[in-house]
């Protein structure tokens, strides 16, 4: 795998947790 494809994955999973804790656990991300 080249550096520019697992960049774009490491991403795109940091962007998923933010969104699921943002919608599920609001109160965990503010704390």
């Amino acid at each position: 795998m080249d550096d520019y494809a697992s960049d774009l994955i490491s991403i795109a999973i940091w962007k998923a947790c933010g969104y699921f804790l943002g919608k599920f656990a609001p109160e965990g991300v503010a704390a």
